[in-house]
């Protein structure tokens, strides 16, 4: 899990998700802008944006961490805190979308 910029299936997925980064945020900045009444969606759209951000950003920072750190140790320990920092982050994000809409 922490060397996924070398796993097949996950380099799949992100380049399949690099699709929908646009179509989320565009529809996420409506759906805040023009704060529509479908209030189901945007928790759902809040949700899919967060989730797509934290992967790509993720898997970004994993292969900057293959690139250019090279002694084993400081490796492995930029992969942990890489990890740890993204997961702390879109969890937070999560929360807070759903505490704001847990009213609904």
């Amino acid at each position: 899990m922490l060397k996924i910029d070398m796993n097949n299936t996950f380099l799949k997925i992100y380049h399949n998700t690099n699709k929908t980064i646009l179509p989320l945020y565009f529809m996420s900045f409506l759906n805040y802008k023009y704060n529509t009444s479908l209030h189901i969606i945007s928790p759902i759209l809040y949700s899919g944006s967060t989730l797509v951000s934290g992967y790509h950003s993720y898997f970004s920072t994993s292969a900057i961490i293959s690139d250019y750190i090279k002694p084993v140790k400081l490796n492995q320990t930029a992969r942990v805190l890489n990890f740890k920092t993204h997961f702390i982050a879109t969890y937070g994000f999560l929360y807070y979308i759903y505490q704001q809409n847990k009213e609904i």
